[in-house]
């Protein structure tokens, strides 16, 4: 299903189901939102493009339901913002800057991958899996008393430093950490 859209989408679809990708495919100046209530579907792909040329580089997609794959297409190289109405949901973060994730106290783990983003920050985390091989900072919050986060950041240079920071509203309480080792 390719949806082609100038602004920020107001009429939301009541339900699309067993749709397995959906390309979003924005054509602005300015950073829009994709309000993604209504698309359900067990491993549905939900693809946000920027085609204008020398268009925006951010993305916003809300309401991303569970068991979703979100992924930062076209164009969208600066923040990627995700935020989730579901669990068990999977951010690629394509080629952004950035990646921004609310995982919305969602219990079944979620997955991020942001290979080239250097700053990712998760809120609302119960648990998270992360991944990337060039972040230099990672912002992480947790949910509730027995969070856990999962972080591989073997970035692409051996000496390469990472910043940690698992308790700026709520404490993670469970850390799994990998890297160059």
């Amino acid at each position: 299903l390719n949806i082609a859209l100038t602004a920020g989408n107001t009429n939301t679809p009541t339900v699309v189901s067993s749709i397995e990708n959906v390309n979003v495919n924005m054509s602005a100046f300015s950073t829009q939102t994709f309000d993604a209530t209504g698309i359900v579907g067990n491993g549905t792909t939900i693809t946000f493009n920027n085609l204008q040329t020398a268009g925006a580089t951010a993305a916003t997609l809300t309401n991303v339901g569970s068991t979703a794959t979100v992924v930062a297409g076209t164009g969208v190289t600066g923040t990627l913002d995700v935020t989730a109405s579901g669990t068990n949901m999977t951010i690629d973060g394509g080629s952004s800057a950035q990646v921004d994730a609310d995982l919305n106290d969602g219990t079944a783990e979620s997955t991020i991958i942001a290979n080239t983003a250097t700053a990712i920050n998760v809120v609302k985390a119960v648990s998270a899996n992360i991944s990337s091989t060039s972040v230099t900072a990672i912002d992480i919050d947790g949910s509730g008393t027995d969070d856990t986060a999962t972080i591989s950041a073997v970035n692409a240079d051996e000496n390469s430093t990472v910043t940690l920071e698992t308790a700026a509203s709520n404490q993670v309480e469970n850390l799994v950490l990998s890297g160059n080792g």
